[in-house]
């Protein structure tokens, strides 16, 4: 399966002919062309969008001010880079999971990890099995494919939050695609299991906490806590910083505890 990443994924086709062949007039046109350029890719600053629209400063803050009034669009987290809202996204191409889920998860992840030199990474499961990197904090992060399905906590954790059957069906699809898939097989049962029970997986290699939300709908959502350049952290750390997304969103974060 190929990569998919929500948020780096091309959204509607470019064409470097025509991109900047007018200036549009009016708060309308304007919001528009940015919501365009927003679409095509992204995360992109204020200034990639002026150079990709033609605008002026005052013409692309003044669209984008008006599509975060509006819901379509906002600041990555962590970043002062603008993207699309998942609500947006689901415009463009079939949602993940609920856009309101990811978008109050985004909201309630913003305010704990402010200051903290770490990364948040939101993944999703369609019902394919589709397995994808709604929002992340770090711009140089990717998506997952099949051919690392079975070595990444993130799937095992998303399998451990759906019907053992449909999880058993996943993984039959993942260790299927080759011998080498299927010689993990064990070992990531073994972590789906354990991510069921302990509610969170921790891996002590890459100093990474792993845990499955509670979307209103019932799809898999779930969260990564990984270092950023401040440097290792430890498992107490982490599990903190979810204590404190529980006390905002106790519906969507569980508690540790």
């Amino acid at each position: 399966m190929a990569d998919q990443d929500v948020i780096k994924g091309s959204l509607v086709p470019k064409n470097a002919d025509n991109e900047q062949a007018f200036q549009p007039r009016g708060a309308a046109a304007r919001m528009l062309t940015v919501l365009k350029a927003l679409g095509s890719g992204g995360p992109y600053t204020a200034q990639d969008l002026m150079q990709r629209t033609g605008l002026d400063r005052s013409g692309v803050h003044r669209a984008v001010a008006a599509l975060i009034a509006a819901g379509f669009a906002r600041y990555q987290l962590g970043h002062r880079q603008i993207i699309l809202t998942n609500s947006a996204l689901a415009s463009f191409r079939s949602a993940r999971a609920a856009s309101a889920d990811i978008e109050r998860a985004v909201e309630t992840v913003r305010g704990v990890i402010q200051g903290k030199r770490i990364h948040v990474d939101l993944a999703v499961l369609s019902g394919s099995g589709e397995i994808a990197i709604a929002e992340t904090s770090d711009p140089d992060a990717g998506g997952i494919d099949y051919q690392g399905f079975m070595e990444i906590d993130l799937a095992a954790v998303l399998l451990s939050a759906i019907p053992p059957e449909e999880a058993v069906r996943h993984i039959a699809a993942a260790s299927s695609e080759n011998e080498d898939m299927r010689t993990l097989r064990a070992g990531f049962v073994q972590r789906v299991r354990k991510a069921g029970s302990d509610k969170y997986l921790w891996d002590d290699v890459e100093r990474a906490l792993c845990v499955p939300l509670h979307p209103e709908d019932g799809s898999a959502l779930a969260i990564r806590l990984r270092p950023g350049s401040g440097g290792a952290r430890d498992s107490r750390f982490f599990v903190s910083l979810i204590a404190e997304m529980h006390q905002k969103a106790p519906e969507l974060f569980p508690n540790l505890g």
